[in-house]
């Protein structure tokens, strides 16, 4: 094996090595932002149940109201 054929695969796996590292920061990096879109979804969903919630206890609801008298 020449030398030039050997610092041609060293090159390749340095360059190989490169790509992996770069993509498993892209995966990280993309993973924190699902993450964020899923809390803040989230947020969002219980902000409106709490505000519905809050509003329908708050009005006179014929569902709550005492018929028995």
């Amino acid at each position: 094996m020449s030398a030039r054929s050997i610092l041609r695969r060293r090159r390749e796996a340095v360059l190989a090595r490169e790509v992996l590292a770069r993509v498993a920061r892209d995966r990280r990096f993309l993973a924190s932002l699902r993450h964020a879109e899923l809390v803040s979804g989230m947020t969002v969903a219980t902000t409106f149940m709490v505000g519905t919630a809050v509003y329908m206890l708050s009005r006179p609801n014929p569902i709550f109201r005492d018929t028995s008298a």
